[in-house]
């Protein structure tokens, strides 16, 4: 059966970065032990390939591009052997961030990597793995889950695509992806917040994507906010305060028990073809705004190793594409 769906994008992320790779450093068995060890040696524009296995956390700060070479085999996990000496309570509290964090200028892509939910003990504190991202990013069929926020981002330009992100927490309800002064498209995949359905139980429910003035751009996604194991409040698939901006299209969006499906303070939202699930017992939520234009993001064609690929925005008005098994791409 096709399916028509609206491909969406957002403004600032007018790319036209081609992820040529001046020089491929291998990481596994038969190159570089770390992730972290090819990341120091390589130049912007460079690839990173990774064997199957599992690999310490790493900070990024080059705009290179991190592959596995085999989709799915490919695990990153927080080591705290690689934590500073010494590191006292305060370090502590800052480790277990993979941190992706490209200079002004460049753009850092990472492919089919699997971020773990681990934590460790530091100097008495428990370190959870989650990820943190600054500058351009973008993350392709990536997975991540954390006890915590599973990804912050601060003024940052992010990308995801056909990815899952997922938080759950104990004392805490955090959210799957947290935005500070950031700007979030994504196209494809699931995003859960703490206690959302199919996810561990949690004691406190989380957001699925939480906004801090922040931009939001989604198609074809799925976004499920949480619901406390015992009675109580859950919380958005999608909440934006300080005059975010959500535009959302093609997409699911769930709601915990007493909370509506999408939450924004101040900003504009739009939604456009989207499956709107309020909570239970959420009470009165808004009526679904109406469609408005939107922008689209195109991939000439699938990331693929080895070969030169390019990610463009580009304006759209609603436009409705047919594509019978994978619609989120176009050729």
């Amino acid at each position: 059966m096709t399916r028509h769906y609206s491909l969406l994008a957002c403004p600032f992320f007018s790319l036209a970065s081609l992820a040529t790779g001046q020089t491929t450093h291998l990481v596994g068995p038969s190159g570089l032990p770390e992730i972290r060890d090819a990341v120091a040696i390589a130049a912007p524009g460079d690839t990173v390939l990774i064997e199957p296995g599992t690999y310490a956390h790493f900070a990024a700060n080059v705009g290179v591009t991190i592959r596995a070479i085999t989709p799915g085999t490919v695990t990153i996990a927080y080591a705290p052997d690689f934590a500073p000496t010494p590191c006292g309570v305060a370090c502590a509290v800052a480790e277990g961030r993979p941190r992706l964090q490209p200079p002004s200028g460049q753009t850092l892509h990472v492919t089919d990597l699997i971020f773990a939910d681990n934590t460790a003990s530091l100097s008495g504190v428990p370190v959870h793995h989650r990820v943190a991202a600054s500058g351009r990013v973008t993350l392709d069929r990536c997975e991540i889950r954390s006890v915590a926020f599973a990804l912050r981002t601060d003024n940052a330009t992010v990308h995801l695509q056909d990815c899952t992100v997922a938080a759950r927490g104990g004392a805490s309800g955090p959210a799957a992806v947290f935005a500070i002064n950031s700007d979030i498209s994504i196209v494809g995949g699931s995003f859960y917040g703490a206690g959302a359905t199919g996810q561990p139980p949690s004691q406190h429910a989380g957001v699925a994507i939480l906004l801090t003035g922040s931009r939001l751009h989604m198609s074809g996604a799925t976004a499920s906010g949480g619901s406390p194991a015992a009675s109580g409040q859950g919380h958005a698939a999608v909440s934006g305060t300080f005059s975010s901006s959500v535009w959302i299209s093609d997409s699911t969006l769930t709601g915990g028990t007493n909370s509506c499906a999408v939450v924004t303070q101040g900003g504009p939202l739009r939604l456009s073809r989207c499956t709107v699930l309020d909570g239970a017992g959420s009470g009165n939520c808004w009526a679904s705004p109406l469609g408005s234009p939107m922008l689209g993001i195109d991939r000439p064609e699938p990331l693929s190793p080895g070969k030169a690929t390019s990610v463009i925005s580009i304006t759209l008005s609603l436009i409705h594409i047919s594509e019978p098994t994978r619609p989120l791409y176009i050729s």
